[in-house]
């Protein structure tokens, strides 16, 4: 049913209001955590809104909320000591994450299951045998011992395999248009501030941080600004974004829809960050390729090439030289192509940072140290692949990779053989493109998973299964 005017009027009401108040946290977030900076203080304001998520009786904010504050937008709440919720040694502390991930878990599978909107995922069983392999490689880990270190790895990472219970099934279709409504909103919001920031040089930064993070370092690098704070609401607002513009969505103002796609794709362009740069400009490539005789392809390429025409025009010249810098360095993968892994100096991940990570890789070959103590004392968050073979070996590296390439398989014969599917493989595509990333510039799956990336993860399928209830009753 499509909504009256009346109708979108409240639904945009509602959907400014919650932004606006989550952008209130998150400057409140900069004071308490970063200019008073006390483990009093961030014990304050993390436990402030674990108490809030546990109690609030809307499931579309408490969703919102941890996904962009796990984005880490504006650079805050990010590093050690920013990101701990108690402090366990000095040099040790639970991050907010964690203690999000096991509000969300409890609230949603213990206090009030009722409030998951659907009763089926349709990607579960994709799930299984990753979940199965998880407990054979805890018991594995007994074989080579665990440290403090690996237990404390285990409790931090393994509850964001549990969010896939929950996040998959937590909307329904309409719960769906405020959810991304409200992260379209703050995307926008976000990456406006950052834009004007690489115009003054980061003096926007170093106030949020409040001189607790040095901004000048991230605005001295290479002559380019490198702005990485929130990229994960950016590719998500860009994949969903795509989404609504395929199925012709009346939810959203097309030309809205179109704003988000280019700024989200301007960020994670302008952000210099060769990984994201070269999965995005993939994922649009593929995304052409498909939808070619799908939608009003003649529209479509108009409108892609008259606004980044007009924006690139329109674009301040610090901005421009920004992008330019951006893609100079993006054209170092070239010296990978030829050889040099290092990608002319300015790289270190196949060349250090992996071999590191697979130092003892041969006295485990097929299944990895499991979560032991040797994987918590090599695992390096920047190589994504060399992790799922320290942990999970060759058996794990192909069951990761089999996991998702089936899943692409599977969208896209779900699009493909049925009209009330229309879209869905734009999540396909997007699960090629964090593969890229994953295996470019940081560890997107992992038998250590990243809460960010499961919230992100998660949540798109939630589109998936939201449409196919909406479709079926």
């Amino acid at each position: 049913m499509v909504p009256t005017k009346r109708e979108l009027f409240i639904r945009q009401q509602y959907i400014a209001v919650t932004s606006i108040k989550i952008i209130l946290l998150i400057l409140l977030g900069s004071i308490l955590v970063h200019l008073i900076n006390t483990p009093v203080s961030r014990f304050i304001f993390y436990g402030m809104l674990a108490l809030y998520l546990i109690r609030s009786k809307d499931s579309t904010v408490d969703i919102a909320l941890v996904f962009i504050f796990l984005a880490h937008p504006f650079y805050l709440f990010n590093s050690e000591p920013f990101s701990w919720f108690v402090m366990i040694t000095q040099s040790v502390g639970f991050s907010f994450s964690l203690v999000f991930v096991l509000v969300i878990l409890l609230k949603y599978l213990f206090i009030h299951p009722s409030k998951i909107s659907l009763r089926k995922d349709l990607l579960k069983s994709f799930y299984l045998p990753v979940f199965v392999y998880l407990v054979f490689l805890l018991f594995w880990s007994l074989v080579f011992g665990h440290s403090a270190r690996s237990l404390f790895f285990i409790v931090s990472f393994l509850p964001s395999f549990l969010l896939f219970l929950v996040l998959p099934k937590i909307f329904n279709i309409d719960q769906l248009y405020y959810f991304n409504g409200i992260v379209f909103f703050v995307n926008l919001i976000h990456i406006s501030v950052s834009q004007i920031d690489i115009i003054l040089g980061g003096r926007i930064t170093d106030f949020l941080v409040l001189g607790k993070i040095n901004a000048q370092a991230i605005f001295e690098d290479d002559e380019v600004v490198r702005l990485t704070g929130g990229i994960l609401i950016a590719l998500y607002s860009f994949v969903t974004g795509l989404y609504y513009i395929t199925i012709g969505t009346r939810r959203f103002n097309s030309g809205y829809l179109w704003i988000i796609v280019f700024v989200s794709l301007l960020f994670i362009m302008n952000s210099a960050t060769r990984g994201w740069m070269i999965a995005s400009g993939v994922f649009l490539l593929l995304f052409l390729v498909y939808y070619y005789n799908k939608i009003t392809y003649r529209r479509l390429f108009i409108a892609i090439i008259f606004t980044v025409i007009a924006v690139y025009i329109l674009l301040p010249g610090k901005i421009k030289s920004n992008l330019i810098a951006s893609f100079r360095r993006l054209s170092t993968v070239e010296y990978v192509f030829e050889g040099d892994l290092t990608a002319g100096g300015t790289a270190r991940r196949f060349d250090i940072r992996g071999p590191q990570v697979l130092t003892r890789f041969k006295e485990s070959p097929f299944f990895g140290f499991g979560f032991s103590k040797v994987s918590a004392d090599y695992y390096d968050g920047h190589v994504g692949n060399h992790n799922l073979l320290l942990v999970g070996g060759i058996v794990g590296f192909i069951l990761f990779w089999a996991t998702v390439l089936g899943i692409v398989l599977y969208l896209l014969r779900l699009e493909g053989n049925n009209i009330r599917f229309k879209g869905v493989f734009v999540f396909g595509i997007a699960m090629l493109s964090i593969m890229i990333i994953h295996s470019t510039s940081r560890t997107m799956v992992s038998f250590y998973m990243p809460s960010d990336v499961s919230f992100l993860i998660a949540v798109m399928f939630n589109n998936i299964n939201a449409q196919y209830y909406n479709n079926n009753g």
